[in-house]
C-alpha cells in the first residue's frame, strides 16, 4: 500500500512537470475580417468588420450595411471610420446620391478610440455611386461604393472621398 502511494505521488509529479512547457510570449496579430477594403485620404486599409440588417422589416431587398476600418498607420494610434449605409432597395443597383437623386443615405463617424476627450467626427453622405451585387437567396453579397463625406455640423472640417468594397454574408 505504501508502495502504491508513492508511485501515485510520483506519478503525479511528473506528469505534472511534464504537462509545463516554455513558450515564447503571446503576440497578438491584428484582427482583419478579409471581407474588404477601405480608401480613406489616398490610403487602402482592410476592414474590420462589415454586416447588415434589413432596413424595412417588411422588405427582404432593403439593407443597412455597418462598416469599420482601422484608418491609423501607427500602432500607438487607434483612429476608426465607421460607416453605415441605407440601401432601401438593393435589386435597383447601381444607386446614385445626388442633388436630383437620393436612392440611398448613409452616415459616417471618424472616432479617436481611447482618446480623453472622446474625439468623434460625424459625417454625412453628400454625393455618390454605389453597385449591389445582391444576394437576395443567401450566400455572399458584394457592394462597391464611392462616395463624398461632407461634415454634419462643423464647416471648417475638410471633405473627404471615401471608396472601396464589402461582402456580407446574407442568411435567409
Amino acid at each position: 500500500m505504501k508502495l502504491f502511494r508513492i508511485l501515485l505521488v510520483f506519478s503525479v509529479v511528473l506528469s505534472f512537470l511534464a504537462s509545463c512547457k516554455k513558450s515564447s510570449e503571446y503576440v497578438p496579430e491584428p484582427y482583419k475580417c478579409k471581407c474588404g477594403s477601405i480608401n480613406w485620404n489616398g490610403k487602402s486599409y482592410d476592414l474590420l468588420s462589415s454586416s447588415y440588417i434589413l432596413s424595412d422589416s417588411t422588405q427582404s431587398s432593403s439593407r443597412k450595411y455597418f462598416v469599420s476600418a482601422k484608418i491609423s498607420d501607427k500602432a500607438t494610434e487607434r483612429k476608426n471610420l465607421n460607416l453605415e449605409i441605407v440601401v432601401p432597395d438593393i435589386t435597383a443597383s447601381p444607386l446614385q446620391l445626388n442633388d436630383l437623386s437620393s436612392d440611398f443615405n448613409g452616415i459616417g463617424q471618424e472616432v479617436e478610440v481611447f482618446d480623453a476627450f472622446d474625439v468623434t467626427l460625424r459625417y454625412r453622405i453628400s454625393s455618390g455611386t454605389i453597385s449591389v451585387n445582391p444576394a437576395l437567396f443567401g450566400g455572399t453579397e458584394s457592394v462597391n461604393f464611392s462616395f463624398t463625406l461632407e461634415p454634419q455640423f462643423s464647416t471648417s472640417t475638410p471633405v473627404f472621398t471615401v471608396s472601396g468594397n464589402f461582402q456580407v454574408e446574407i442568411n435567409n
